[in-house]
């Protein structure tokens, strides 16, 4: 399964492909002052013809589309950049810009291949920051209360995955548990809340839950405290829904580790629903 970030460089690599596809077939044209007017416009000589077939327009339009999604993602794995590569960044991301708009500029040229070549320049700043983010890859699950509540030994979390693997406890989920401990009507199901929290308790007397602590040998299990920030976070996330807490929990850890695998752990259809318009890869929750 790729990580984050390789998702976002595919995902790149195909507005990439279809940007420079849909300029080869746009038409260009040269502008000409009219001699007989007396008035001497100073522009850009060629520019790109916007009146394009309705097939050219659906191309556009699904560009727009899909650059503006992975614009969002990438926007949260780069907002700690240093000043100067961020202003070289935000050029390249302007002009491919204006290219899916065909807004021509002054390095608009009347031969094709010349401006996808520009296009591609400006492409390759974009793969060079990416690299930068890369690094060793590790398993995260993620599992969200339901998961807990089902599958609290860990060790069953083995099945999803032949590598090692760190379970990460995000503080919307822990805060659910809580609150289900109190104020669920069936005692039974508080008393099966009550215990898997009283699990999590017993951890920390291994060690810090905050550094991680390994459990089954092949499993680390650690906890996160701080809540996710929806100031740097998925515009359509909404911070009073917990689905979307814990949505946005997983973003930030991503963003933070985007080369790490890192997986929601949810037999929740909803939640399922959601992960995939964040482009977030799930698992179903193992059988216990």
């Amino acid at each position: 399964m790729p990580t984050y970030l390789e998702k976002i460089e595919l995902w790149l690599r195909e507005i990439d492909e279809s940007l420079c596809e849909f300029i080869s077939t746009i038409k260009i044209k040269q502008f000409h002052n009219d001699p007989s007017s007396g008035i001497v416009v100073i522009t850009h000589p060629y520019y790109y013809d916007t009146h394009i077939s309705d097939i050219q327009r659906k191309q556009q339009m699904d560009l727009k589309k899909k650059y503006s999604e992975w614009e969002e993602h990438f926007l949260l794995l780069t907002k700690n950049i240093p000043s100067d590569t961020a202003k070289k960044i935000y050029n390249s991301l302007k002009y491919i810009k204006n290219q899916i708009e065909l807004d021509s500029g002054w390095d608009t040229t009347n031969i094709a291949t010349q401006n996808i070549e520009n296009i591609k320049k400006n492409f390759n700043n974009i793969y060079r920051v990416i690299e930068l983010f890369k690094s060793n890859r590790s398993v995260v699950f993620i599992p969200d209360t339901n998961s807990l509540i089902k599958a609290p030994d860990f060790e069953n979390y083995k099945k999803l995955s032949d590598n090692n693997i760190t379970i990460l406890l995000i503080p919307t989920v822990l805060s659910e548990l809580d609150k289900l401990k109190i104020i669920h009507r069936d005692e039974n199901f508080r008393k099966k809340v009550d215990s898997v929290i009283n699990r999590i308790k017993g951890y920390r007397t291994q060690g810090s839950l905050q550094n991680g602590i390994i459990v089954y040998k092949t499993i680390t299990v650690k906890m996160i405290a701080n809540e996710p920030n929806f100031k740097n976070t998925l515009s359509w996330l909404d911070k009073d829904n917990n689905d979307d807490r814990i949505i946005a929990g997983i973003i930030e850890y991503q963003v933070s580790n985007p080369s790490h695998e890192v997986y929601l752990i949810t037999s929740d259809i909803n939640l399922q629903n959601k992960a995939e318009m964040a482009r977030l890869p799930f698992f179903e929750t193992p059988d216990n």
